[in-house]
């Protein structure tokens, strides 16, 4: 099955763009926090270029949205956009 994803690339210089940090975990983890709204993604060290799986993509848009962060559909545009075949 085919998935349409983006680059881990894209999703992080989005959310940095949105006043979240990202760093590497002791454990090897990619955490990517936003303090002001106590949100925390916990994701693999992904590559740069390495696309996301669908899960996590899926995870961070409902997260984003419930958090009132960025809207569902701004998001959906968002992926549109950057998306990649993977």
């Amino acid at each position: 099955m085919i998935a349409e994803t983006i680059a881990f690339r894209d999703l992080e210089r989005l959310l940095l763009g949105r006043e979240f940090r990202s760093f590497l975990t002791p454990q090897g983890y990619r955490a990517i926090t936003h303090d002001a709204s106590d949100t925390i993604f916990l994701l693999p060290n992904y590559a740069t270029e390495e696309p996301l799986a669908w899960h996590h993509l899926a995870t961070v848009r409902r997260m984003l949205d419930e958090r009132e962060l960025m809207a569902g559909d701004e998001f959906d545009r968002f992926v549109d956009a950057a998306r990649v075949i993977a």
